[in-house]
């Protein structure tokens, strides 16, 4: 990871500074983390709520987010997975 914030210059709610703490952690996570260890309710509603942010900035940052649905008899819920990167562009 950079030695620059990505998220230094968005104003961020207490739901998104701990969501974007853990993606600078790990990089990438799954709605699941992101529930259990950011503590948000709606993590794509606050993935979008950043990812909003940082276009309006013209950061070189985004979010990328992907699905897949789960196949165990468990739960048929889909579970996000969201991976921080910089632009090629």
């Amino acid at each position: 990871m950079p030695t620059t914030n990505p998220f230094s210059q968005l104003n961020l709610n207490s739901d998104e500074q701990r969501v974007c703490a853990l993606l600078q952690k790990q990089r990438q996570c799954t709605s699941v983390e992101l529930i259990s260890k950011a503590k948000v309710t709606n993590p794509s509603a606050v993935i979008d709520g950043i990812n909003q942010q940082l276009l309006a900035v013209n950061s070189q940052w985004l979010i990328q987010c992907s699905a897949t649905r789960s196949t165990g008899r468990q739960s048929a819920a889909p579970v996000g997975y969201y991976r921080l990167l910089k632009k090629l562009f």
